[in-house]
């Protein structure tokens, strides 16, 4: 009878235990072999398989620290992507904790926002809160006060995919880690983009005045104009998107082609709330592509 055994590692704190659970882990050469020879050393005291490649990778968490200097621009971030769009063939999964009151998991989820199929799963929340929340050791004096972390959470059938895709074998877990960190920065602007549209935020009445003096056919304005005006009332902008189309009779490629107007002009159609200190915000996928367009290292897995 053969009994499975599933391994939840934190390379950084595998490698050193008294790492804070803020940082990231990257996968070059040097800190697989440290994690490598941790590993070994672990599971040789534990009487079980002790080298990485004797175990398959089942999944993998990519991930990205935003720390932004400022607790309100970051829920102001996170504030606009619960704005944001729901992608196809996925569904909103809620933070649950059977030991939180209905009031407690209604303010976690507002710091929480997760979207899943059954190979990928897209997570965006406050990093800072959720530390706070379950008591996690952090060294405050060494980050800023506000800090989103985004991940793009990969399952089996996506890893045995992308293995297959860039020719490595399935159960050469080293070379898999390695291969999945070198292309996260991808990865995450890629799946990021789908749930934030990207384009500067703005509050009501500046978005409206972005648009108003936009070089556009009249008909594109008035379409622009009324869907500012949808996302500021509606919860979602999805739902905002549907009235819109509603509104005006709009196919599906026309709609297409109204959010592209907006990504032309680098306009995200999410307002800020009205109480933001500042008219104008980057959206997450804007602050992600600028950061990896000017050579900076910001994703690491």
């Amino acid at each position: 009878m053969y009994a499975g055994i599933t391994l939840i590692l934190n390379p950084r704190r595998l490698i050193d235990s008294e790492s804070s659970y803020l940082g990231t882990f990257v996968a070059d050469e040097k800190s697989l072999m440290e994690l490598s020879d941790q590993f070994t050393t672990i599971m040789r005291e534990a009487g079980l398989p002790e080298s990485l490649d004797d175990w398959q990778l089942s999944r993998c968490d990519l991930c990205v620290n935003v720390q932004t200097g400022r607790n309100r621009v970051a829920r102001e971030l996170n504030a606009a992507l619960h704005k944001g769009r729901m992608p196809k063939k996925y569904k909103r999964a809620l933070y649950t904790d059977q030991k939180s009151s209905a009031k407690e998991l209604k303010k976690k989820n507002r710091h929480y926002l997760r979207y899943k199929t059954d190979s990928v799963t897209i997570v965006v929340y406050d990093k800072k809160f959720q530390m706070t929340e379950e008591g996690l050791h952090v060294d405050y004096d060494h980050c800023s006060n506000g800090i989103l972390r985004a991940e793009l959470q990969v399952e089996r059938s996506f890893i045995r995919s992308f293995a297959k895709k860039h020719g490595i074998d399935k159960d050469d877990t080293a070379e898999l880690l390695k291969a999945l960190s070198g292309h996260s920065e991808e990865l995450l602007l890629r799946y990021i983009r789908q749930i934030d549209p990207p384009g500067m935020h703005y509050k009501p009445e500046v978005l409206k005045a972005e648009i108003e003096r936009l070089d556009v056919t009249a008909v594109t304005k008035e379409y622009m104009l009324d869907l500012a005006e949808q996302a500021r009332r509606c919860r979602t902008l999805d739902k905002a998107i549907a009235k819109t189309a509603q509104n005006f009779d709009l196919s599906q490629k026309s709609v297409r082609i109204l959010m592209e107007s907006f990504e032309k002009n680098n306009i995200s159609p999410i307002p800020l709330r009205q109480s933001y200190f500042r008219d104008s915000l980057p959206s997450l996928s804007v602050i992600l592509k600028t950061l990896a367009e000017d050579g900076c290292t910001i994703l690491e897995v």
